[in-house]
């Protein structure tokens, strides 16, 4: 029997730093998250879901756009949204689970394919690049310190883990982990190690407006 694979889409935020919902800003008439759950295409998925807000949800044109997913409601928090998701899916324990945001549109096919790769041997994989300005921790707008940046990363999604360990991270006390920015601090709370591989410099994250224009930028 092969190995079965879960899908989450965050795409439940607000987009306050945005302006706007992002996640619906068209380029070349398709939706930032029409990209984002593009590049999953080819994988064959147990069960896919996309977490949205309420009012999107309720949208009948969105529903049959994507009638091949489920639908979860976002949250307050994203690490909440991403539960919400994946109780909706409920994995089997012995399969994998992607999590991917959905303001990152152009995640390489095979970044997709080295995180399935790598998953076998491990708990959890998430792909980074490596941090190459210089660092500084500041203090009411002065200089405390530079940071040495060896060993340093910006993470990246998607990022993938083993259904069970998710299963037992989130019988943890809500307050342990509904705050987190990543599933891969879930693993770190219970001290299991996380492999990490070479992320995309092309796998922008869309969190202000000057973000989309680089993506424009980079298409035409």
């Amino acid at each position: 029997m092969g190995n079965k694979y879960y899908l989450i889409i965050a795409a439940g935020g607000k987009s306050e730093r945005f302006g706007e919902d992002k996640l619906f800003q068209r380029i070349n008439k398709k939706t930032i998250l029409e990209f984002a759950i593009s590049n999953f295409k080819g994988i064959n998925f147990e069960k896919k879901v996309v977490v949205l807000n309420k009012e999107k949800i309720k949208d009948k044109k969105l529903k049959e756009k994507f009638e091949d997913f489920l639908f979860a409601e976002g949250g307050k928090k994203r690490a909440i949204s991403v539960y919400n998701g994946f109780m909706k899916i409920l994995p089997e324990e012995n399969s994998y689970v992607i999590i991917h945001d959905g303001a990152r549109p152009f995640v390489p096919k095979n970044l997709i394919k080295n995180l399935i790769k790598e998953i076998k041997n491990e708990s959890g994989v998430i792909p980074v690049i490596p941090v190459k300005e210089t660092l500084k921790k500041a203090k009411n707008n002065y200089i405390e310190k530079t940071i040495e940046r060896e060993d340093i990363y910006f993470v990246q999604t998607p990022q993938i883990f083993k259904a069970d360990i998710l299963y037992k991270a989130y019988k943890m006390p809500k307050d342990k982990w509904e705050d987190l920015t990543d599933e891969s601090q879930l693993l770190e709370i219970l001290k299991i190690p996380v492999k990490i591989i070479e992320g995309s410099n092309l796998n922008i994250k869309i969190t202000y407006k000057e973000d989309l224009k680089i993506i424009k930028d980079i298409l035409s």
